[in-house]
């Protein structure tokens, strides 16, 4: 993703925030110096992850019902 693709923005002000923004689903977009430290930007998208598409056992499964 790229910083114009996020419509949610927010800053950690450690690797450990970062860190845990990330495990949250939020994308690592950039990595700024600050007056008092590394500024990590996180953001998110628009669109949705794509919905996953069933297995051919899940399939077999559903039809054997």
């Amino acid at each position: 993703m790229q910083l114009h693709e996020a419509v949610d923005l927010k800053e950690a002000y450690s690797v450990s925030g970062a860190n845990k923004a990330v495990q949250e689903g939020w994308k690592l977009l950039a990595i700024a110096p600050g007056a008092n430290g590394v500024t990590y930007v996180l953001g998110k998208s628009a669109d949705k992850e794509k919905p996953k598409l069933p297995t051919a056992d899940e399939i077999a499964r559903a039809n054997n019902r």
